[in-house]
């Protein structure tokens, strides 16, 4: 009988403490989201669309919804199809990954690049890896290309009486 309760307790003790290991694997991300709070490097997405792609479409505000929920987060959204001087800029960025510009949207972030968009997995992808340049920083894929840091453009301009 002393044996069955001894057994009985070790399986409830061990079973309990199984249960608590995802408690305490959480804890790591409370000490990362207090390094994501302290580091104020920005985290570059460069958006590369074009006016009437279905795909561009559905990434845009997706992307700008990251932008909203992590202020590190800065978009430089160039449209490619009906502004010409935008395509030099993404023929250089694919050129730096190795790769000819094949269609839209193509999306550059530290050292990855997507072309088309999806939200599973695309999507998906993208926001787990702007998760970890949040924690550990990640490049600046348009640096060298576009100098000295790139800051997105406003899309109209208003003209001010001199």
């Amino acid at each position: 009988m002393r044996l069955r309760f001894g057994i009985f307790i070790t399986l409830t003790l061990a079973t309990i403490a199984l249960l608590a290991v995802p408690a305490f694997a959480e804890a790591p991300s409370l000490v990362a989201a207090d390094r994501v709070a302290q580091s104020s490097d920005p985290i570059y997405i460069y958006f590369f669309w074009g006016d009437g792609c279905p795909h561009c479409a559905e990434a845009k505000p997706f992307l700008a919804g990251l932008a909203q929920r992590f202020s590190r987060v800065q978009i430089v959204d160039l449209e490619v199809w009906y502004n010409p001087e935008n395509r030099e800029p993404f023929i250089q960025m694919a050129a730096k990954f190795g790769f000819e510009p094949s269609g839209v949207p193509t999306i550059f972030i530290g050292d990855r690049y997507w072309v088309g968009y999806a939200r599973d997995p695309i999507g998906k992808e993208i926001e787990a890896y702007v998760g970890a340049c949040l924690i550990s920083g990640c490049p600046d894929a348009g640096a060298g290309i576009f100098s000295p840091a790139a800051t997105p453009t406003p899309v109209a301009v208003v003209a001010q009486a001199p």
